[in-house]
């Protein structure tokens, strides 16, 4: 199952020139059951948060690749990849290191230190946001790093995306849900990535979006797939470009927050009955990949960049309760965290926590969301069956 807070693919664009290596020190939270036999698991591709296919981008060279775990803090645990002190992920695929003989208890405070370095000229993915307090981060061009793995500090300077693991896996001591956020730049928390010590943060365990917040304050350890301007028709009508998303959580959790369709408003939604299709095909990708995908419905937007309502929010938001409805109605007998009814109970809307772009939610909107949904997220848990160990 999943171990920790912060498990996340990488969204942004791979590294440029400068910087061919990074290393990094980031903070982790364990969630509400212990867990042992850890293991990390590295990726060389990363979403396509750019080229607007919701698909995966192979990265452009291997990746050398050396971690340990630290925990408690000052005490190291090398990572070995067969045995071996370093591992060397190809392009295009993922690695999993070996099994490091560590139990972690419940709520634990951990850290992944790790060290990628491409050779000179060479890109890595970058997406998992270093906060610059109990974090560190170092970056530059390859050669410039001396190697602290196993002792020693890290700095706080070069860039603060880094590469690092994108899940950590371990067994737990009881049965525990695992949750995969799929989603786009509202689920992933856009813009709001960092911590609370800078103006866009996240939380202070370094939690970003408003899924990751509430997830991690329930003690649910979560792993968050989602990237800026995906879409739920893509991948709907063609599977392929996320057959390696759901091969990555295929081992790691058992429930799947479905929140994909915004991005499809005035593109690829033609009718409610498409957009039912569309979400019915995914939760048949996600149940194979042996998640129990819950839907989630749609925050609102008042976007006036938007064309297709031609900058009239009232307009708008008649859309987005429409497309809500229909969500609501596709949903079935399937579980759903309806987002956007908890939001408007609450009074969370545009003008109070909302970024200037009136689509997404600022450091408030994401905190208040986080806290207004405890209570579904709690009672969807409930419904759903825990996994057998």
């Amino acid at each position: 199952m999943l171990v920790g807070n912060r498990n996340t693919m990488f969204w942004a664009p791979f590294s440029g020139p400068g910087y061919e290596e990074c290393q990094s020190r980031l903070r982790h939270v364990n969630g509400a059951v212990g867990v042992s036999d850890i293991r990390l698991r590295f990726v060389g591709w990363a979403l396509d948060s750019q080229g607007g296919k919701s698909a995966e981008v192979d990265a452009p060279n291997d990746l050398e690749v050396w971690a340990a775990l630290e925990y408690p803090a000052g005490v190291f645990h090398p990572v070995t990849f067969l045995g071996g002190d370093r591992g060397w992920v190809r392009a295009g695929q993922t690695v999993d290191s070996d099994i490091l003989a560590l139990k972690l208890p419940a709520g634990a405070e951990f850290f992944v230190r790790c060290l990628v370095r491409t050779g000179s000229g060479g890109r890595y993915p970058f997406g998992a946001i270093c906060r610059g307090g109990m974090d560190r981060y170092e970056s530059g061009p390859t050669g410039s790093l001396e190697t602290k793995m196993v002792n020693g500090e890290i700095g706080t300077n070069g860039h603060y995306s880094v590469y690092t693991a994108s899940a950590i896996l371990g067994t737990p001591d009881r049965p525990a849900h695992g949750v995969v956020i799929f989603g786009d730049s509202i689920a992933c928390g856009f813009d709001n990535s960092k911590s609370e010590d800078t103006p866009q943060g996240g939380d202070e365990a370094g939690r970003h979006g408003y899924l990751e917040r509430a997830l991690g304050m329930l003690g649910i350890n979560s792993v968050n797939l989602s990237a800026p301007g995906f879409t739920a028709f893509m991948p709907a009508a063609n599977e392929t470009i996320v057959s390696r998303r759901l091969a990555f959580v295929s081992d790691l959790g058992d429930i799947l927050i479905n929140t994909l369709g915004r991005n499809d408003w005035g593109t690829y939604w033609k009718s409610d009955a498409e957009l039912a299709l569309a979400q019915s095909k995914l939760s048949k990708l996600f149940s194979k990949a042996g998640l129990k995908p819950v839907l989630a419905t749609n925050l609102p937007w008042t976007d006036p960049a938007n064309t297709k309502f031609a900058g009239d929010p009232q307009t708008q938001m008649l859309w987005r309760d429409r497309y809500n409805t229909a969500l609501r109605a596709g949903a079935g007998e399937a579980p759903i965290l309806d987002v956007a009814a908890v939001g408007e109970r609450n009074g969370l809307w545009p003008d109070r926590t909302w970024q200037g772009d009136g689509t997404h939610p600022n450091t408030q909107g994401h905190a208040a969301l986080a806290q207004a949904i405890i209570p579904a997220l709690q009672a969807l848990s409930r419904r759903l069956p825990l996994p057998a160990l």
